[in-house]
């Protein structure tokens, strides 16, 4: 069951990457103003904020790298629920574009 979750996963990666504009700027204060929230949410395990945060943050146009980080948060709430991981994950992309 995994292994397709990946490849469904690993699909609609391909899907996206090929539909998305190449972005050189961000927004980098919504980003970390819904970062805030988002590490905050999985601090507080508040499950509805977390994902609509998330939910927010996807609806915009990112960076490949911070595309990605954002991707690994979202697996690990819905697939795994480890709000943990979330949390350390929203950290270490707050800290990278701090």
């Amino acid at each position: 069951m995994d292994y397709l979750e990946f490849l469904i996963q690993d699909i609609e990666s391909i899907k996206t990457n090929n539909t998305k504009p190449i972005i050189t700027q961000e927004d980098t204060s919504y980003l970390r103003e819904y970062l805030l929230i988002l590490e905050t949410a999985c601090n507080d395990y508040d499950d509805l904020v977390a994902y609509s945060t998330l939910d927010l943050l996807k609806e915009k146009t990112w960076k490949t790298e911070t595309s990605s980080i954002l991707e690994k948060i979202h697996d690990a709430l819905f697939l795994r629920s480890d709000f943990d991981e979330a949390a350390e994950l929203t950290s270490d992309l707050l800290n990278k574009i701090e």
